[in-house]
């Protein structure tokens, strides 16, 4: 999913979630409401395999990376950490320019970038230690605080049954992620409409 198409405005109807490394913060609970976590993640930096310059974000200054436009990903590794950012629709245009020699780091959450890893693991690797927290929920709209009560059950749910665990050994399991421990999903202060 596009980094436009998790905005507050693109949001339908209470039935119709977002569910796509959809990062709750304070700034989008104004906007939209949000049930979770799910799962949290970290900031972190793909390059190539035989990559030596780059061993975490401090030594990015002056190198090209590659996020998707409008990111806060971009944002972050050019503010604070003088990378001259290459915006791209999406991450994997990123990753074919990372291949190419064209840009020379990729960078986003490290649960989008293991999965690439994953499908290129003699091509591509993922170093240094997450630089942010992204704490991933499920965006909806704003003003139905049933519909965010029904999906805090649901995130609850699916972890005591299993299924939870399930679909991650299914997905990030199998890029060699440890399973990490379940949480509790926040409260949903979302009032009325």
């Amino acid at each position: 999913m596009l980094a436009d198409q998790r905005r507050a405005d693109r949001l339908g109807a209470p039935g119709q979630p977002v569910v796509a490394s959809f990062s709750i913060t304070p700034e989008r609970s104004a906007r939209v409401g949000q049930a979770g976590p799910y799962f949290v993640a970290g900031q972190q930096l793909l390059v190539r395999k035989a990559e030596d310059r780059i061993t975490g974000p401090d030594q990015l200054a002056g190198f090209k990376v590659c996020s998707v436009t409008d990111s806060t990903s971009l944002a972050t590794v050019q503010r604070r950490y003088a990378a001259r950012p290459v915006p791209r629709a999406t991450y994997t245009e990123c990753v074919q320019m990372l291949l190419g020699g064209q840009v020379d780091a990729v960078t986003t959450d490290d649960a989008i970038l293991l999965g690439y890893v994953g499908q290129q693991p003699d091509k591509l690797k993922v170093v240094g230690q997450p630089f942010t927290t992204e704490r991933y929920g499920i965006g909806y709209r704003r003003g139905y605080p049933s519909f965010g009560q029904f999906l805090t059950e649901t995130i609850r749910l699916a972890e005591a049954d299993g299924s939870w665990a399930e679909a991650f050994a299914r997905t990030l399991g199998r890029a060699g992620v440890p399973m990490p421990p379940a949480r509790e999903p926040d409260p949903c202060p979302d009032p009325p409409a």
